[in-house]
């Protein structure tokens, strides 16, 4: 192409955000030569005989050189939104690098100010392991649960309870011992949830249940027991188990949902689980810091509602792999204070070690072994602060946190962004209100009066301008 030419080209939006295409797109930045990027969702089937969910692209390139900046607009649904200035937003290779460090591919904005205020996060924490200079401070690594679902079925997919029981199993809690061999649950995603590792149990399961990826979920007294234990489809050899984490030797592990999406009630879903077979629905982290104590702030952080918001920008389509984790803005364990370990951490461990078979893990953070009773209205309010928290630990301002929480709370029903649209609806369909904004609002303004934030309040300098009576903002120039 020569100076004044331009190239048009329409391709799946995942040219430009998936790290399998990261060397053509990180090329077209470096050589200055990615002029727009306007991308659509399906969902208006602007091509009819194309899945609504699907993303596109329009990709605008120029002779290298002619392209600096360059201009962005996702998700819209209709040609006119492309217009709509609200969202638009330019980024350079330096803000490329600064959110993508690692893989140099786009993350998707709904608006300008969803970039500038993700922006603002990534300068307040390192991503959570920088691949370059190996800088990595949780001491983190990553696998995609213990068995693949598919290559690995003969070692789980025969064994189920009424397998096992006709084999002459004994089921204890939900281990089995069949002829002096152990056989342990093998975990499937949707059996978990946030600080939550019982919470979908294939008991009772029916065929609907299985055929909308839905289980049923236990009663609050049978959470409130200790020993309950939730069962899943099939069980795996404890051997199996012991040689897919090598010479991991903890009686616990940290597992996260891979398959979800950026329109769910969450998308980044994180618990502690005991050391039981985990499915490829899973990415299994592995986490030994020097601080080894400091592991249940990782996993608060990891369900903060403001890091969500960023995880919510990362996923394009159903999938949180190992790059989008990987470049998560994560405060480093040296980033907390004292007194604010002794708080994230206490609150953490209350949240996940509602069950005996996580006693190990109390125990191995300095919890003495502690198991905590299962009180749904204590772990909300327990949630809230915990959020409210990190929007401190994190720099925001109150109406950085109140956009995060819902922005038509700051810039009224027209504005073309939604964060946690399916957790608001939910909760006024439940409560009559969107609690989850109360709580967290009320304990970050509690917060905000501590000797911790105090002080630092009025030096914080926010992304979003906005007159609180009236709900009015814009954005910061």
């Amino acid at each position: 192409m020569n100076n004044r030419a331009r190239m048009g080209l329409l391709v799946p939006t995942g040219l430009t955000t998936n790290d399998t295409n990261k060397a053509l797109y990180s090329e077209l930045i470096k050589l200055e030569s990615l002029h727009s990027v306007i991308g659509y969702e399906n969902e208006s089937l602007i091509f009819p005989d194309v899945h609504h969910t699907f993303k596109f692209c329009q990709l605008t390139v120029t002779a290298p050189g002619k392209s600096r900046q360059t201009l962005y607009t996702y998700l819209c649904r209709r040609i006119p939104e492309t217009k709509d200035e609200r969202r638009m937003f330019v980024m350079s290779a330096a803000d490329v690098q600064l959110v993508n460090p690692n893989t140099n591919t786009s993350p998707i904005f709904r608006t300008k100010i969803d970039a500038q205020l993700t922006m603002k996060l990534y300068k307040a924490a390192p991503i959570l392991v920088q691949e370059a200079d190996a800088r990595n401070p949780w001491n983190v690594s990553y696998s995609q649960g213990l068995f693949h679902s598919s290559s690995d079925a003969d070692l789980f997919g025969k064994n189920t309870k009424e397998a096992m029981q006709a084999a002459g199993g004994t089921l204890v809690g939900n281990i089995f011992e069949v002829d002096g061999e152990t056989y342990l649950p093998y975990y499937e995603g949707k059996m978990m949830f946030q600080f939550d590792h019982r919470y979908g149990t294939f008991e009772g399961a029916t065929q609907a249940n299985l055929n909308v990826g839905s289980l049923p979920q236990p009663s609050i007294a049978q959470k409130r027991d200790f020993e309950y234990r939730v069962l899943p489809r099939y069980w795996v050899r404890k051997e199996n188990v012991d040689n897919s984490l090598g010479d991991w030797n903890h009686g616990w592990l940290i597992g996260f949902r891979d398959f979800t999406s950026s329109i769910v009630e969450r998308t980044g879903i994180f618990t502690v689980l005991p050391r039981v077979g985990l499915s490829d629905q899973f990415g299994t982290i592995y986490a030994q810091p020097e601080q080894g104590q400091a592991i249940p702030a990782l996993v608060a952080n990891l369900n903060a509602l403001v890091l969500d918001y960023v995880t919510r920008q990362k996923v394009g389509w159903t999938h949180l792999k190992k790059y989008m984790l990987f470049q998560l803005p994560v405060l480093s364990p040296s980033s907390y204070h004292e007194a604010d370990l002794q708080f994230v951490v206490n609150a953490s461990l209350e949240l996940t070690c509602t069950s005996s078979d996580l006693a190990n893990y109390s125990e191995e953070m300095g919890g003495s072994g502690k198991l905590f009773e299962w009180n749904p209205d204590r772990r909300q309010r327990l949630r809230a602060e915990l959020d409210g928290y990190y929007a401190h630990l994190y720099g925001l301002t109150r109406d950085e946190l109140r956009y995060i929480l819902d922005p038509k709370d700051v810039f009224g029903e027209g504005f073309p962004s939604e964060t946690f649209r399916v957790l608001k609806e939910r909760e006024i369909k439940q409560y009559g209100e969107y609690r989850t904004q109360r709580l967290v609002l009320e304990a970050y303004d509690e917060f905000a009066k501590s000797d911790r934030f105090r002080d630092e309040m009025p030096r914080r300098v926010s992304a979003i301008e906005a007159t609180p009576t009236t709900g009015k903002a814009r954005s910061q120039s």
